[in-house]
């Protein structure tokens, strides 16, 4: 993980192995040239603004903008000419694996419109691909359990609710 990065003076708020979340203020007009990142990014603009560049095309954010840079994609950085105030969170794999549940959403909004079984289609941590879909063993502690394989990755997965 990142701790006091050359790019932004941190003030840590949390760190735990696979976790860093930091309040990261940024000198105006300092840039980064293209580098990427092993963990999920992601940054809110609180104050002043970034031209984050990915895949040859910029992207001008100033505050409240949200963005989440997945690992091991190249970008770069230029930072207005007023600054910019970042809250800043870098989450490895292995962390989101465990950790990561927005299960219980999705719980209330079912139960509201009245389905009797959720299923999902979760991956394995370490698979190469549809990790979007979130990772079984996140749907597990959240009380899914496994009926079925959709495909070589994904699991399905049911809770009856």
């Amino acid at each position: 993980m990142a701790s006091g990065s050359a790019f932004g003076m941190d003030e840590v708020v949390a760190e735990e192995d696979g976790l860093y979340v930091a309040l990261r203020t940024y000198p105006a007009g300092q840039s980064r040239s293209p580098h990427t990142h092993p963990e999920m990014t992601f940054f809110l603009v609180l104050s002043g603004g970034v031209t984050e560049s990915c895949a040859a095309r910029p992207w001008h954010l100033e505050s409240f903008d949200l963005v989440a840079q997945t690992p091991e994609v190249k970008h770069s950085s230029v930072v207005s000419d007023v600054g910019m105030r970042a809250m800043f969170l870098q989450v490895s794999r292995s962390w989101l694996a465990l950790r990561m549940t927005s299960i219980p959403d999705i719980h209330a909004y079912d139960l509201v419109e009245g389905a009797r079984v959720v299923e999902a289609y979760p991956v394995a941590p370490d698979s190469p691909s549809y990790r979007f879909m979130g990772f079984v063993p996140a749907f597990e502690k959240a009380g899914f359990r496994e009926v079925g394989r959709a495909g070589s990755r994904r699991h399905v997965m049911r809770l009856e609710v």
